[in-house]
């Protein structure tokens, strides 16, 4: 299993984060999109490897802020994404947080 970690070189020494992208994003290989999402916002996307191969991104218009065109390269991959912190972002499988929150639960409850 690999991690994938990418940092848009322009982003160590950018510190605002655009607010809407420059350029169009057209449909293409998850990974490829996402590479050129950060290298758009200066975003650092965390995410493994395996969870974005075999799947295509929707096209994103120039002018979409940062978090709306993010979940329309995403829409109907089954992932979705969460900002660590100002400047980057996770991408995970649209139902493990859902799972994380039974068990937790279920670990409150029993006991």
């Amino acid at each position: 299993m690999t991690l994938a970690v990418w940092i848009a070189p322009e982003a160590l020494a950018v510190t605002d984060i655009p607010t809407a992208l420059t350029a169009d994003i057209p449909a293409q290989p998850l990974a490829q999109a996402l590479d050129v999402f950060a290298q758009q916002t200066g975003l650092h996307l965390v995410y493994v490897s395996e969870l974005v191969r075999n799947r295509t991104s929707y096209a994103v218009g120039a002018g979409l802020s940062a978090d709306k065109a993010l979940a329309r390269l995403l829409q109907g991959t089954g992932l979705r994404f969460e900002f660590l912190t100002a400047h980057s972002v996770r991408i995970l499988a649209a139902d493990m947080p859902m799972v994380a929150q039974a068990r937790r639960k279920k670990w409150r409850t029993s006991g």
